[in-house]
């Protein structure tokens, strides 16, 4: 297990590595992280569905295109500015975004009209789809936005870089310092003491301490290699230490709310696509709450 954890992981960490050097080869476009993205949301969307009994999962297609959809509204700005529409707008983007929610949630209302059969649990097909583009739709969408901070911010060029390298590493970072200590330590040495027995139960406050000191130093690390960057730690370390907790706290929050969704299907993994791992839910679930608490840090509320 922890063989197939290590060499998987490092396949992971060479494709974190490529999305963030792929401006070089790119430019503003980011076709590697997209295309990423596109396979890593539908399939993500797959196994959430598939957690869900089967009359009371959305229709997968329309799923598909609303999540396909969300996704390249993220790409709005760079399409404008090239044929010279509009100077790039960040309120623009987040306008698509919405938008475009509110659009498939309508079609997914006629479409249940339209082929309704009595009894027909309608309204959980319709919020199940609802929730769907809010986790994987919505919440990337902020991942996305932190890749295109130079964008919207031309004299800051290559501070997106660092901002997406905070969203991946840190909470990852921070699993594995946890992973280590639980697997090791917990029991041995530091003792054991749950951390929610019922939805999660091999996770340990001694591990989720670690986990968050493993954040910290990560937080502090990058952001002293971005001295620099004016929107990340402008006043120094105990500014990274704050970053760090709240960036590794909010990557707990994502593993469980996760957990929480697979134990109300009684299922221990959303599939068994990614081994050692898990499913691609397992693997992305701490970046989608690191990611807006990366993007209001930045940007601000």
């Amino acid at each position: 297990m922890l063989k197939t954890r290590l060499w998987m992981g490092t396949i992971l960490i060479v494709l974190g590595v490529g999305i963030l050097q792929e401006s070089q080869w790119f430019g503003q476009w980011f076709p590697l992280l997209g295309l990423v993205l596109l396979l890593v949301i539908n399939l993500s969307y797959i196994e959430l569905i598939s957690l869900s009994a089967p009359e009371m999962a959305p229709n997968r297609l329309l799923g598909i295109l609303a999540l396909t959809t969300i996704l390249a509204m993220n790409w709005i700005n760079p399409i404008l500015q090239l044929f010279g529409l509009m100077n790039p707008s960040i309120e623009l983007t987040w306008k698509g975004i919405l938008y475009t929610s509110l659009l498939f949630i309508f079609i997914a209302f006629l479409r249940e009209m339209i082929f309704y059969v009595n009894p027909s649990p309608a309204p959980h097909r319709i919020a199940s789809l609802l929730f769907s583009l809010f986790y994987l739709g919505i919440l990337p969408s902020f991942f996305i936005q932190l890749r295109f901070y130079d964008l919207y911010h031309p004299n800051d060029r290559g501070y997106s870089q660092v901002l997406v390298a905070l969203t991946l590493f840190v909470p990852k970072f921070g699993d594995i310092g946890a992973y280590f200590t639980g697997k090791f330590l917990t029991g041995r040495v530091l003792g054991r003491h749950l951390m929610t027995p019922k939805l999660s139960p091999k996770k340990t406050f001694q591990g989720g301490i670690a986990g968050l000191i493993v954040s910290v130093l990560t937080t502090v690390i990058i952001c002293r290699y971005a001295s620099d960057c004016p929107a990340l730690c402008p006043q120094g370390t105990w500014q990274a230490i704050i970053l760090g907790l709240l960036l590794g706290s909010a990557g707990i929050l994502g593993d469980l709310a996760e957990s929480l969704i697979k134990r109300c299907s009684e299922k221990k993994d959303a599939s068994n696509s990614i081994p050692g791992f898990g499913g691609i839910l397992d693997v992305i679930d701490s970046l989608l709450f690191t990611a807006p608490i990366a993007y209001f840090w930045v940007y601000g509320l």
